[in-house]
């Protein structure tokens, strides 16, 4: 509206002017060069407007020429150049994710000549630099990252990464504990530190930065948990090497307390009760984690308890014990005491029971034993046979890589994942040999997960 007005008045202003100048022609009389011309004042203005507006419309077609074609010739270019650019970055990430690291490094090579800033380069050369397996090569990409505080993190998060997979955990420590200064409430950031903490075995040091997490809210309930139980285990082990079983009990009893199913904590504390010989704890014992942890060594210790009592009453226990499980030792409890108390049938209608579920070498060998009990010789012979190349059994596996330990250990060596390791059946050692081996083959292919 403002512009519409300023607009009627220009034009009423020039239609005045027009009118004046009509109205008072005047007259000019020019001799120049021996011409002499006569003309009017309103001619020789409307000549000089004319002539303005003629020069006004030259200078800017040459401006447009000689300063704007130029300059959008080259913002074009800019845009060509920086378009080019994202997409040789884009090309260098998709050649990365199909592991052809040559290609993803071409890509990486072009990106930068185009592109004037290096984060984002940076970033896929390091990637590039981990799957060709040159950790030296990515650490520096890493530390140019680190240096910029828009990637500070990013940068530090990678060299992190880097001095795990290079068995320099108290590098790793070091870095993560820097930025923790700075970054306290990071999730992936405070579980880190407590990992590193747990790698270098610091346990108390690993304890305070769960404190720590758990007061910036920065871990669940569930993981809070969790490490609390591994923590307290740790630190019972170090107190059973200087002897310490009172101490070491009452740790392990934390860290069940915090996860009742974590079979680690649950075996040790078993084996402090069985030697201190105190057949009412342990019962207790035994009778409260059953369920969670139904195994050989809690069964064999609880018919030891019980071979005092009469076979009936055996039989009544272990009754209320198992309930209305049905796992293999729950039935191999029962088959025993249908043994002790002559009752064949039964026991080995149990023990078959069992079998389908599990059909360990202890199994095999304890239906053997029923079989001659009841004079079959060749069936006899037929179990001990299935026993000698049976081949499931329970032990510490990872669950993610399917690799096969002797005892239970913190992290997983191969993805590195924290307490993944579990008692668990093992069904076929081929079948698990093979899952580890793809699970290898295909991480050997893939980006390091930060």
């Amino acid at each position: 509206m403002i512009k519409l007005i300023i607009w009627l008045a220009y034009f009423l202003v020039i239609a005045f002017a027009g009118i004046w100048l009509f109205d008072n022609q005047g007259h000019i009389t020019l001799q120049w060069l021996g011409y002499q011309i006569d003309t009017s004042v309103a001619f020789v203005i409307l000549s000089l407007i004319f002539l303005g507006f003629i020069t006004a419309i030259l200078v800017s077609l040459i401006r447009n020429i000689f300063v704007k074609l130029p300059n959008k010739i080259q913002q074009k270019s800019a845009q060509n150049k920086l378009a080019n650019g994202h997409q040789y970055l884009m090309q260098g990430f998709n050649a990365l994710a199909a592991g052809d690291v040559k290609k993803a490094k071409k890509f990486a090579d072009k990106s930068a000549k185009l592109l004037q800033y290096n984060n984002i380069i940076n970033l896929l050369k390091a990637q590039i630099a981990i799957v060709a397996g040159n950790s030296g090569e990515a650490e520096t990409y890493y530390k140019a990252l680190a240096k910029n505080k828009d990637t500070k993190f990013l940068g530090n998060k990678g060299l992190i990464s880097q001095a795990i997979k290079n068995d320099t955990p108290n590098k790793a420590l070091e870095i993560a504990e820097d930025l923790l200064i700075t970054n306290q409430k990071s999730d992936w950031l405070n579980e880190s530190v407590i990992d590193l903490a747990l790698r270098q075995e610091e346990y108390n040091k690993a304890s305070k930065y769960l404190a720590h997490a758990k007061s910036k809210r920065s871990i669940n309930k569930q993981k809070y948990n969790e490490y609390t139980a591994v923590i307290k285990y740790l630190q019972a082990k170090n107190a059973l090497k200087k002897q310490a079983d009172l101490e070491a009990a009452s740790l392990l009893q934390e860290s069940i307390k915090h996860n009742t199913k974590f079979a680690p904590a649950l075996f040790e504390l078993h084996n402090l009760y069985v030697k201190a010989a105190d057949k009412k704890q342990l019962n207790k014992f035994i009778k409260t984690h059953w369920a969670s942890l139904p195994n050989m060594n809690f069964a064999n210790s609880y018919l030891q308890n019980i071979e005092d009592n009469k076979p009936a009453k055996q039989i009544k226990l272990v009754s209320s014990l198992v309930k209305e499980l049905d796992d293999p030792f729950s039935l191999w409890l029962k088959a025993k005491t249908y043994l002790a108390a002559n009752k064949l049938d039964d026991a080995k209608q149990a023990l078959n029971q069992a079998m389908q579920s599990f059909e360990g070498a202890e199994f095999c060998l304890f239906m053997a034993d029923i079989e001659k009990l009841q004079g079959n010789v060749q069936s006899v012979k037929h179990w001990q046979d299935r026993a000698a190349f049976a081949n499931n059994k329970y032990g510490w596996q990872a669950q993610n890589s399917g690799k096969i330990y002797d005892s239970w250990q913190v992290f997983c060596n191969v993805t590195n994942i924290f307490n993944d390791i579990g008692w668990v059946l093992i069904n076929n050692t081929n079948q698990q040999s093979n899952l580890l081996q793809n699970h290898m083959s295909k991480n050997s292919k893939m980006l390091e997960n930060f």
